[in-house]
């Protein structure tokens, strides 16, 4: 089990939940934290600090809509993850964004596989591996996520050929636009 003390950052009150977890897009990894964040479906890093640290290419992103908890809305890149935590690896759905002051730790590929306790009289939160669940179809919601970045990437749907080609409508996931030239 892995326990994580609530942190305090100016202008946030009261305290948060957060997690640190290694990240690897390519051979190496790197140690990232942030707030885990009940109401993000996906994992949202800061694409200025976290992109190059994780030697993250642009080929590997695809387009991914999202909003803010304001409601606006912004394209941001898309991609999977490895991810480890208390010894377990598992992939980690994950949008880098502009627009964040701190990293997102979203649900898909933790709550799909993680039993997680907050505990606020004493500042912590426990995450205690249970692995793929039925109520789930013993498949992990990340592994939808991971076939659809798959099957997009396979559509020439990178960030830079989406962009490349005028930005054409993606509709809203799981379903998938036709391929790219």
């Amino acid at each position: 089990m892995a326990t994580f003390p609530w942190q305090q950052l100016p202008g946030l009150q009261p305290p948060y939940p957060s997690a640190f977890m290694e990240l690897r897009a390519g051979a190496a990894w790197v140690q990232v934290s942030g707030l885990f964040d009940t109401g993000a479906s996906l994992t949202t890093l800061r694409a200025p600090v976290e992109q190059p640290r994780l030697n993250l290419a642009n080929a590997v992103c695809i387009p991914c809509g999202s909003r803010d908890a304001n409601g606006g809305f912004a394209w941001q890149k898309a991609t999977v993850l490895k991810a480890r935590l208390d010894g377990n690896e598992f992939d980690l759905p994950a949008v880098l964004s502009d627009g964040v002051p701190l990293n997102l730790i979203g649900r898909a590929g933790l709550s799909d596989l993680w039993a997680i306790q907050h505990d606020p009289a004493n500042g912590v939160s426990h995450f205690a591996w249970v692995g793929p669940q039925p109520g789930w179809g013993n498949v992990p919601w990340a592994d939808r996520w991971v076939a659809y970045w798959k099957e997009m990437l396979n559509r020439k749907y990178d960030w830079p050929n989406w962009n490349l080609q005028g930005r054409p409508p993606i509709p809203d996931p799981p379903a998938l636009p036709p391929a790219l030239p």
